[in-house]
């Protein structure tokens, strides 16, 4: 199988090769003026008292553009030495956003043909940005192509690495082909001793404002923010990016969503043939509310994205953030959400006039792959050959065997008459059996299964096993002393995410006026599931939401002095 895999990956390598070759040669008959471009030479080693010739280089990006702006050639090649790790930058900074200073360490805003490239060697040039804080003065990212450039624009065959805000922004220009890139830890995740408050990176490549963009054969991984800001963080952020096309992308270990589309003048993009693997924000992620593999936002007044169209693409499992203790059990990513639903629709996602979908592949669970690149996943086994005995009406003995050898302890799931499973005991660390004495009835079916966790892990179930209480008399006060909880509880729905119905446990140790509702991210209520007096004990609440999007509901227990909001994923 590995075998047959590799002779596959080795076709689509030779396939992406024979195209990047017939690109070219096209680029060259398009624009001819690259054929007599005035080319500079930069090497890591090179003086930027060099003449910027193959002999004689340059050391920097900043003196190669001195010497485009000393030229009054039409076209230029600033080609980088293929396989040399560049580490010196001058930062060049310019106003985006108001009064807002963005600091690059290459700016191309000459309104000229330019291809940056490599010579001397197959392998990329990498721009290495460590070491450059934003507190210092940066650069915080690496190139940005912006007005009146409208020429061609060419980059290609680079390597960037360690750049806190982005790698390449594109500003109100046209005409522009980024190809054949890799990308490696971006953002202020890797930035720790960063000392500037609220930096973040918004897109690690970021197309704005621009058309006619083609962007092809990225290779980007590992790219974080802090994570406070986490989903901020997008693989392409494309706003108001239009008649354009990204193909055949790879990105992994990327915990925002892998595309952005923003704003009305975000139009007729075709995205097809990428790769996306552990990309895009858990549901189980606190405090976030950029979901998706797609990042759908409008502004009001409709000022939403148009003619998107999404085919052939790969979007398996979002990113899981283990040191901040989720649970890869319970981490499942969405296919799309949406901001400024009032403007753009709730259905924004499935309106084929925005949004439509051809032949894509989603895998949303979270699952362990050989291309998860985050923290270390503990595996626990599932608990075997569960047994259940029925000792009387009011109690069933269970036992099992241990697989695992690092479980914080099991828990004990049950359900009876069709209802979902919910839990009714907890035992510690290598103990195997358990008495049940939690609330049954004479005479009732109930079936069981048994997990280990350990902190917000679990492992997959055991085997069901289904057991009838006997129809012994019942003791009407023990039987009261039982079912009364001592406390108030609001437990975790189940199923969760859910489609198209869940059920929510929650018991009162007292009576009182009981209030169960349902909210959206944006704290608006959506439902009420109880409005009423209750007597003390268990209850329980089905909800099957209606003409409700996928995404994030928070529900809430009010009861006397109680209150708790527990987090639930409607994935439809």
């Amino acid at each position: 199988m590995i075998k047959i895999n590799d002779r596959k990956n080795s076709m689509k390598q030779e396939k992406r090769k024979s195209r990047i070759k017939f690109a070219s040669i096209l680029l060259l008959l398009l624009f001819p003026n690259f054929l007599c471009a005035k080319i500079i030479h930069v090497s890591s080693s090179g003086n930027d008292s060099n003449a910027g010739t193959i002999n004689d280089p340059v050391r920097t990006l900043t003196r190669a553009k001195e010497l485009c702006l000393n030229s009054s050639d039409n076209s230029f090649e600033i080609l980088l030495k293929g396989g040399d790790i560049f580490t010196e930058f001058y930062p060049d900074t310019v106003s985006l956003y108001g009064d807002d200073r963005t600091t690059f360490a290459f700016i191309w805003d000459i309104n000229k043909e330019l291809l940056i490239s490599t010579y001397g060697s197959d392998e990329k040039a990498k721009l290495d940005g460590t070491g450059y804080f934003l507190h210092d003065g940066g650069p915080g990212a690496a190139i940005l192509v912006i007005e009146p450039s409208k020429q061609n624009v060419i980059i290609e065959n680079l390597y960037f690495e360690m750049w806190i805000e982005s790698t390449i922004m594109l500003f109100e220009t046209e005409d522009v082909i980024l190809r054949n890139i890799k990308i490696n830890k971006i953002g202020p995740y890797y930035f720790p001793d960063e000392k500037t408050t609220g930096v973040y990176c918004a897109g690690v490549v970021y197309p704005k404002n621009s058309t006619r963009v083609l962007i092809e054969n990225i290779e980007m991984t590992n790219c974080h923010n802090n994570f406070e800001e986490l989903d901020d963080l997008h693989g392409f952020y494309c706003t108001r990016l239009n008649n354009s096309e990204i193909r055949n992308c790879y990105l992994a270990n990327i915990s925002g969503s892998p595309f952005k589309f923003r704003r009305s003048q975000a139009n007729n993009v075709y995205v097809h043939d990428n790769e996306c693997y552990y990309t895009g924000v858990s549901t189980q992620t606190d405090n976030q509310v950029q979901f998706g593999f797609l990042r759908y936002s409008g502004d009001p007044g409709g000022n939403c994205p148009y003619a998107l169209t999404f085919e052939n693409n790969i979007f398996h499992y979002p990113y899981l953030w283990v040191e901040r203790g989720e649970n890869p059990e319970t981490s499942y990513a969405i296919k799309c959400s949406i901001s400024n639903i009032t403007s753009c629709g709730a259905d924004a996602c499935d309106d084929s006039t925005k949004v439509k979908w051809i032949n894509n592949d989603f895998k949303f669970k979270w699952e362990l792959t050989d291309k998860w690149n985050g923290g270390e996943i503990l595996a626990l086994n599932s608990p075997g050959d569960l047994l259940a005995v029925a000792v009387s009406n009011k109690q069933i003995d269970l036992t099992w065997i241990d697989n695992s050898e690092n479980e914080e302890g099991f828990k004990i799931e049950r359900k009876s008459h069709g209802s979902s499973y919910w839990d009714v005991g907890k035992v510690d660390a290598n103990v195997t059996s358990h008495s049940d004495r939690f609330f049954l009835n004479s005479s009732t079916e109930y079936t069981y299964r048994v997990v280990a966790y350990y902190e917000n892990i679990t492992s997959p179930p055991s085997n069901e096993v289904t057991v009838t209480t006997q129809n012994d008399l019942v003791n009407v006060s023990d039987e009261n002393e039982l079912t009364v909880p001592s406390v108030f509880d609001l437990e975790q729905n189940y199923p969760n995410p859910f489609n198209p119905s869940t059920t929510i446990n929650y018991q009162l140790p007292k009576s009182g006026k009981v209030q169960l509702v349902i909210f959206n991210i944006h704290g608006q209520l959506v439902e009420t599931l109880v409005n009423k007096y209750q007597s003390s004990g268990y209850f329980q609440a089905l909800w099957h939401p209606k003409d409700l999007p996928s995404g994030v509901y928070y529900y809430q227990l009010r009861s006397n002095d109680f209150i708790k909001t527990q987090k639930l994923v409607l994935l439809k």
